[in-house]
C-alpha cells in the first residue's frame, strides 16, 4: 500500500481542466491528499456509454481501460473516493453543458457500479471554465 492519503480523480486530458480538477478535488475531499489524475479525451462521455468522437465499437475497451487504472489506485493506493468531471468545449464528447451533466449522472452510476470505491462525486466545469458540482 502508498504512503499517504489518495483520491481519485476521472477527468478530461484537457489542459485546461487539470489545475483546476486537481484543487477542487482536494478541497472536496482531502487538502493533503495524493491526487491519481486518470485522463481522457471525454471521458464523460466515455463512462456514460456514448462519445462524439469515439465509435461505439470503441467504447467499451476504453472503458474497461479506465476501470483498470481506478483499480490500481483503489486498491494500490487505498483510494476509497473518486472525482469525475466533464468540461463545455471538450473536444472528446462534443456536448452542451447538460449533456455533460446527463453524462455525468450516467458516468457515475458506471462508477459505481465498479464497486471500487465508498463515495463518487461529479462535478462540471461550465462555459467560464468554473467547475460546478452536479447532483
Amino acid at each position: 500500500m502508498a504512503h499517504g492519503i489518495f483520491i481519485t480523480a476521472l477527468n478530461c486530458m484537457d489542459g485546461r481542466c487539470q489545475e483546476k480538477a486537481l484543487a477542487y478535488t482536494k478541497n472536496l475531499f482531502e487538502n493533503e491528499a495524493n491526487v491519481d489524475m486518470i485522463t481522457e479525451p471525454g471521458i464523460d462521455g466515455l463512462l456514460a456509454g456514448t462519445h462524439s468522437v469515439v465509435g461505439p465499437e470503441e467504447i467499451p475497451a476504453r472503458i474497461e481501460w479506465i476501470r483498470a487504472k481506478a483499480e490500481i489506485s483503489a486498491k494500490g493506493h487505498g483510494s476509497t473516493q473518486v472525482m469525475i468531471f466533464g468540461h463545455c468545449g471538450c473536444a472528446g464528447n462534443k456536448v452542451e453543458l447538460d449533456g455533460h451533466k446527463e453524462h455525468l449522472r450516467l458516468a457515475k452510476k458506471t462508477v459505481e457500479g465498479w464497486g471500487l470505491f465508498k463515495e463518487v462525486q461529479i462535478a462540471v466545469f461550465n462555459e467560464a471554465f468554473e467547475v460546478e458540482p452536479v447532483s
